[in-house]
């Protein structure tokens, strides 16, 4: 048998372990026999796991590899949830509400609502109901009817988003307050006083 130069033996074992790594779990230790996914705890999986799964390109019917994918998608998916960007907590309210959007133009008249309804507010604003949907950055004047633990509050507020109800013809729309709202409009403040 002839003897391969030290270059060429160096190219086939790196040609085998490209081959073996394509084959093995890439989470697999031959080092240790141990599986790398297990976080708490250590797992030695039998000769005839190892062989059906974590030596061969089976790796992926694994039931620890199927977890870990799980997770990891679940890690993803949360991942991609939008960022709560409330700054205040909302307290569940239904008023009657009252809007018109304000054009800037006398000619020109902007939406109106008679018949919509409060859902939450907050101390920086109020998301309501209506029949109608508004375009983000609209700005309206809105007038919401109080149970008498505050006379009627008047204001000015931005559509931040506008969506439909898959359930009814309504949308939901989410509006900041323009100004910051009278004390005595805040939801904290009116459940403090009602105690």
């Amino acid at each position: 048998m002839k003897k391969q130069p030290v270059s060429e033996q160096a190219h086939e074992t790196a040609q085998e372990t490209l081959r073996l790594q394509q084959r093995v779990c890439p989470h697999w230790s031959p080092l240790s026999r141990a599986c790398l996914l297990v976080r708490d705890g250590l797992f030695l999986p039998v000769e005839q796991h190892v062989v059906a799964y974590c030596t061969s390109s089976h790796h992926p019917a694994c039931p620890q590899f199927q977890q870990q994918a799980h997770i990891d998608v679940d890690q993803a998916i949360e991942d991609s949830l939008p960022v709560n960007r409330r700054r205040s907590i909302r307290i569940p309210s239904h008023h009657a509400f009252r809007f018109s959007e304000i054009t800037g133009s006398d000619q020109m008249p902007g939406h109106r609502d008679d018949d919509a309804w409060t859902i939450d507010l907050s101390n920086h604003g109020i998301r309501f109901a209506s029949r109608q949907t508004l375009a983000p950055d609209t700005l309206i004047r809105f007038s919401l009817e109080t149970d008498g633990t505050v006379s009627e509050l008047n204001g000015i507020g931005r559509v931040i988003w506008a969506e439909p109800l898959e359930t009814a013809p309504l949308f939901h729309i989410g509006l900041a307050f323009t100004e910051q709202p009278a004390p005595a409009f805040h939801p904290q403040a009116n459940q403090a006083k009602s105690r």
